[in-house]
């Protein structure tokens, strides 16, 4: 190992520095003190900082440990709301009344790539699309709101979302809620106990997505479970027969044709009547289904 003379004003230098970026004033010894003060130096975060969010805002806060969020709505005066992005803590954020987000869509991406690890949402009458975006740290997550937002929460390590208030389906671009779950390989658990429709790609790609309990799901759409390799338990508990636009909704599952199989609860009035309709005989007749009845099953309420 070579020795090297370093002066006693170089590293005076050396320790000011470290004492500067991590905000602290005491004395460091070398090099255990200086080593231990470089680990404890949070990077990539700002203390604090005010985000502008306007029109079709999109904004990056990944830098940000707190902000003033500056949001200007339609003919609006500017709202100001105090926000706390913490790299591993929760942020909930309530506001009343909520904005709704028809016209502009204010909150687009807020929390894209934030360091967050639980979210309540209760901001607006609409989830806002990209909101939780490849939120790495993301845990769990619960979105007051009626509708959902396109891709709210691709690619993000979530693993347990609550949508106590999802009742509309939105036909407009970004409120449909396609591709609302899409690669979100950890989701093991949804509750949804008002939403009418599985869209488009909703939960594509969510393999450790177990079981899917839909009271009052009333159409799945074009490839809604593609790729979800783990589902094995779908309950639809709607009174009439589920709408099916596509079989292509389990291409990559275990009901697809040759499939490893699972098995549909459905009212027991209902059992033959899905096996007959249309796109559900398909399903069927793929020979990987057990359709079952909720009644007097483990999942009966």
């Amino acid at each position: 190992m070579s020795n090297y003379v370093v002066s006693d004003t170089s590293l005076t230098a050396v320790a000011d520095a470290i004492r500067e970026k991590g905000g602290t004033s005491g004395t460091l010894a070398f090099p255990d003190g200086f080593v231990s003060a470089v680990e404890a130096i949070e990077t990539g975060i700002t203390p604090s900082g005010t985000i502008q969010i306007t029109e079709n805002g999109t904004v990056d806060v990944t830098n940000y440990a707190s902000a003033e969020v500056d949001v200007e709505s339609a003919g609006a005066d500017t709202i100001q709301e105090s926000l706390d992005f913490t790299r591993s803590g929760d942020v909930v954020y309530t506001k009343e009344p909520r904005i709704d987000t028809s016209v502009l869509d204010l909150y687009y991406g807020l929390f894209y790539k934030c360091p967050i690890t639980s979210l309540v949402w209760n901001a607006t009458t609409r989830i806002p699309p990209y909101i939780v975006r490849e939120c790495k740290q993301l845990q769990t997550a619960t979105f007051y709101g009626t509708s959902l937002g396109d891709s709210m929460c691709y690619q993000s390590n979530i693993q347990s979302v609550s949508l106590p208030e999802v009742s509309v389906e939105k036909t407009n671009y970004v409120y449909r809620g396609d591709s609302a779950f899409h690669s979100c390989h950890y989701l093991t658990s949804v509750s949804m106990p008002l939403n009418p429709t599985i869209h488009k790609y909703m939960f594509g790609s969510c393999d450790r997505l177990p079981m899917l309990d839909c009271p009052a799901v009333t159409r799945i759409r074009t490839n809604a479970f593609w790729n979800c390799s783990a589902l094995t338990v779908l309950i639809l508990r709607a009174d009439s027969v589920c709408t099916l636009e596509h079989v292509n909704a389990f291409t990559g599952t275990p009901f697809a044709s040759g499939g490893a199989g699972g098995t549909i609860y459905v009212p027991s009035a209902l059992i033959s009547d899905y096996q007959a309709a249309t796109n559900w005989s398909t399903i069927d007749g793929y020979g990987a289904t057990t359709w079952a009845a909720i009644e007097g099953s483990e999942y009966e309420e």
